[in-house]
Order: C-alpha cells, then structure tokens, then sequence
C-alpha cells in the first residue's frame, strides 16, 4: 500500500518514534474488538477513533494468551458504497491482512485498483464475483479546482509522440476512475513496482464536504478534511487531512469544485449479512471450501473448524476417497501445489438435473474450471450435517448435471 494513511487522519506524528507508535498499538490491541472471520490461523481486531477504524491482525502465539501482531492496517468508516466485480487478486497475503483487487463496475465496464480492509470477512473473492464494499479514498496527491475549467487549463497533458492526438493533449474526465499506475507498471518490457499498484487517478466534482472527526481516547485532535465527489463507480468520499492541500488551495475546498490527483481506494466489507463479521452458513462455508482449494496463500487448515471429524472425500474424476479431517486437509493442499492455481473456481446453480440424480434442481455447487475459463472441468459438492459441518465432499464430471454459474456461464449438456 502506497501512501501513508495516518497522515490523512493527521496521526502521522504517532509514527515519528518507535515508542509512541507501539504505545498506540497497544492501545488499539486492548481496546479493539475480534471480528469472526473465515481464516482460523489468526485474528483480527477493529477498533475506531472517530471515523478511523484500525485493524491489527494477530497470530496466535505458542504460548497461551499470547499474540504476534502481523499486520496493521487503516480504514476510515463512511457513506459510500460501491457495488463491484472482481476480475482477479492481485496480492494476497492473509496473516497480514492483505488482498488486492482488480475490479470493474458491477456491468463490467471500468477498471480500478482497491485495498480490502480485513479481507477474511468475506468467504471468497472468485473471478467475475460481485461483492459492496464501503468506499474510502485516501490522498496521495490531491488538488481543488474552482470549476472544470480550472481543472482543464492546469491537469491536460502532452503525450510524446503520439501520432494520433495531432498535437493535442490529453485530459481525464471529470468522474473519471483509472488504475494509471497499473497501467504504466505493467507495460511489456518493464519491471513493475508493485508497491505502487494501488495508486488510482481520480478526478471529480464535489457534492459535499464535511469536518472528519478524530478522536483519542476522549479527547478530539484536529478535524480532517471528509469531501464527497461523483465518479463512474458511485459516489466516492475522499479524507485528507488540510495540509495535504497547497494553502492557496483551501478556499476551493467546497461544493462544485473539482478534485483530482492519485489517491489510494480502501473497501470495507462489512456490510449487510456481514455486517458483524464472517457468516457461517452453508452457503458461505461452501465459498471458503472453494477459496481453500484454489488460493495457494489461503491454508487449507483452515477449514478444519468446518469439518465434521469423520467428513468424507470421494472424487468420481480422480477415483480417491478418503476419510477425516487431517487426511483431507493433506490432499487439498497437495492438489494445490501440483496444479499451482492454474484453475478456476465459481459459485453454480444445479439446473434440469436428470430424474436420478443424486443432487437436484437449486442444489449448490462449486464449477471447477481449467485454463480455459469457458470449459469447465468438474463440480463440487458437499454436504453438511446439523451441526453445519461439511460431511462430505463429492467431486465429479457427471454429464447429467447441467448449471447456471454466479459469473454468468451456463454448461452445455453435450
């Protein structure tokens, strides 16, 4: 993540020394709340200040009641909501408390770069899945411009060499939302910094602006700047704090202005149903079986509190039938590091099932696909007792079955 988050909220000085940065740490561990997560190797605690929220993931030590704090992470609690489609992960790393998504709009038009904030909420981040974050963009670089006139006169810009704008410069669109960064990094022939990934070219128009509140304990600190702007994804609320802005700047910070620079997006997922945290049901804990199998960083011991102790796999495809906890996590992850990711997974609807089927119309299901995404290679089923455990996890290619998938695929029975 690429720009410092503190200093949004004006609590960089916290991080001017090693001992007032761990005082606060510590303060945020006593005083923070653990939020149910899908991932049992570590925790991950909230705690909010005003807006800020702040979340610390921690494994669990050897020693009882101890804790080995892996990652720190910062979101601004808001009004903002986007609805989006995920195109894939771009890092991953789940004892920090990382995921990196490309995403589009929920109509698949568009592309930016966003942050989850504690990622393990959510059972699964599959291709083409549709997920509604909270929005926060923080500040990197950001400018105010009286009018789109202003903005135009100052942001256009040259091209060289570039035969097609006959002179002409260039200029994002006021709403506009682009992954430049990305863009630029990923070219043919360069070696990307990845560090800077998640910087996102935004610009527009303000509808609003507010006075953020930062508190410590009870005391108030200085106010940050909480300003709200339209976009092609949604209304999107951006936080600065006021000397991130050139003081000649500042009384443009209002209504009908427009703001532009780099900024980087932080989603939050909970929401709705997940609102308080992971949501263990059968439909989800059938979303993380499919995250475990196929995501390389997401340890697929995780799933032994889903389980039953005496849960049986049996595959039709491969002929293996095993039973336990301990022998199917082995196999899962040894599958895993043989196929080394180089498949898909998605969410799918049993449709017209044959009269003696073993699963019928409605039943869910998990469509395993190889490098060719539109050609699916086997479904997976499992099963749950009354505890809901998985019992029973069912993997076969039977021709019967045909499927409507959550990314909008449907099989061909033949």
């Amino acid at each position: 993540m690429s720009t410092d988050y503190m200093r949004c909220f004006g609590l960089d000085f916290l991080e001017e020394n090693d001992e007032a940065f761990n005082g606060f740490l510590c303060y945020l561990l006593k005083n923070g709340k653990a939020v149910p997560s899908y991932a049992d190797d570590h925790i991950d605690f909230r705690h909010k200040t005003g807006y800020p929220e702040f979340i610390m993931t921690a494994s669990k030590a050897e020693e009882e009641n101890e804790l080995t704090l892996n990652g720190f992470y910062v979101h601004c609690s808001g009004l903002c909501k986007w609805r989006v489609r995920i195109d894939r992960t771009l890092i991953n790393s789940p004892k920090e408390g990382i995921r990196q998504l490309l995403v589009s709009r929920a109509d698949g038009q568009g592309m930016c770069i966003l942050n989850v904030a504690q990622p393990d909420v959510l059972p699964s981040y599959f291709s083409n899945e549709e997920i509604e974050l909270q929005i926060i963009a923080f500040a990197h670089k950001i400018n105010y411009y009286s009018n789109e006139e202003e903005y135009a006169e100052n942001e256009s810009y040259e091209v060289a060499e570039n035969k097609f704008l006959n002179g002409k410069k260039m200029l994002n669109a006021v709403g506009s939302v682009l992954p430049i960064v990305f863009l630029n990094n990923h070219q043919p022939g360069r070696e990307p910094d990845e560090d800077v990934d998640d910087l996102v070219s935004i610009a527009g128009k303000v509808y609003s602006v507010e006075r953020g509140v930062v508190k410590l304990g009870e005391d108030l600190l200085q106010p940050f700047v909480d300003c709200f702007i339209e976009t092609d994804f949604g209304n999107l609320e951006v936080v600065h704090f006021p000397d991130q802005v050139d003081s000649s700047q500042y009384e443009k910070i209002k209504v009908g202005s427009v703001v532009s620079g780099l900024f980087v997006i932080s989603g939050d997922p909970l929401l709705g149903k997940y609102k308080d945290g992971a949501v263990y049901d059968e439909e989800n804990i059938l979303r993380y079986l499919g995250t475990a199998m196929s995501e390389e960083e997401t340890s697929a011991e995780n799933l032994r509190q889903f389980l039953a102790d005496d849960c049986i796999y049996f595959s039709d495809v491969s002929g293996i039938s095993i039973q336990g906890k301990d022998e199917i996590i082995d196999l899962i992850e040894k599958v895993k590091s043989l196929r080394k990711n180089q498949y898909y997974i998605n969410m799918g609807t049993i449709t017209d099932a044959a009269e003696n089927s073993q699963y019928k119309d409605g039943k869910r299901c998990l469509l395993l696909h190889g490098d060719d995404y539109d050609k699916y290679e086997s479904i997976v089923f499992a099963d749950f007792d009354e505890q809901t455990k998985i019992k029973r996890i069912y993997i076969c290619d039977d021709k019967s079955y045909s499927f409507l998938s959550d990314a909008n695929y449907n099989r061909d029975e033949d």
